[in-house]
Parts: structure tokens; sequence; C-alpha cells
């Protein structure tokens, strides 16, 4: 991350392809490093995933800011994500289903028991 020294905001991310126009007026093809200080990102708490936390990120100090989201919404997409796994298992493992139809050949227990748990999971919400 650099910092532009001269006001403390927050630089471009990557001066060697960002233009830069200077107080006369002159464009110049590169942000000259010697008006940047280079800072490295700040460390994310130990607990930190995009599940949990927003990140955002400021043009003045402190430069990224972490808050935790709420649980609710963190509860939320945790269900959201097992509700989708749900369907995706029930759709893996329909071929079982037509091939007893079809053929008589049985759905293997531990199949029809994760069956039946997804299903579950996803009538109940």
């Amino acid at each position: 991350m650099f910092i532009i020294t001269a006001t403390g905001r927050r630089g471009p991310a990557y001066p060697e392809h960002t233009p830069y126009t200077d107080a006369d007026g002159t464009r110049h093809a590169r942000f000259p490093r010697g008006l940047l200080t280079e800072m490295p990102e700040p460390t994310p708490p130990a607990d930190y995933s995009e599940a949990t936390y927003f990140r955002a990120e400021q043009d003045e100090a402190p430069y990224v800011v972490y808050t935790r989201k709420p649980q609710e919404m963190i509860d939320a997409a945790a269900a959201s994500v097992a509700r989708e796994s749900a369907r995706r298992l029930l759709q893996n493992t329909d071929w079982y289903v037509t091939r007893f139809t079809e053929t008589g050949v049985r759905i293997p227990v531990e199949i029809t028991e994760k069956r039946v748990e997804a299903r579950t999971l996803l009538s109940s919400q």
C-alpha cells in the first residue's frame, strides 16, 4: 500500500502504471516514487474471513478497517451454504434413484441416509 507523503492520503495501488499531473500541470506517465511512502498492508484480525468480517478501504488513516458482521448475517450465510450443499448432494446422487427405478439396483444405505438428511435440512428452512 502506498501513502502520498505530503497529504497522508492513500496513494495509487500501482504507481508505476498510474499517470500523475504535478502542480505545474505537467503530466507524467507514472506516479513519482519520491512522493510516496510504502506501508505494509494491515494485519486482519486473527479470526478474519470474508464470511465474518467486512473489509473497507479508505483514503485516510486508518487505511483499511475490519468490522465484524452481525451474528445474524453470519448465521444466515452459513445456512445458505448448508442449503446449497444439500441441494448439490441431492443433484449429484439423483442418478442412484434413476438407476434403482430403471434397473432395481439398490441405493447404498449411506447415500440414502445422506439424501434423507439433505431433504430434512431443506424442508426445515
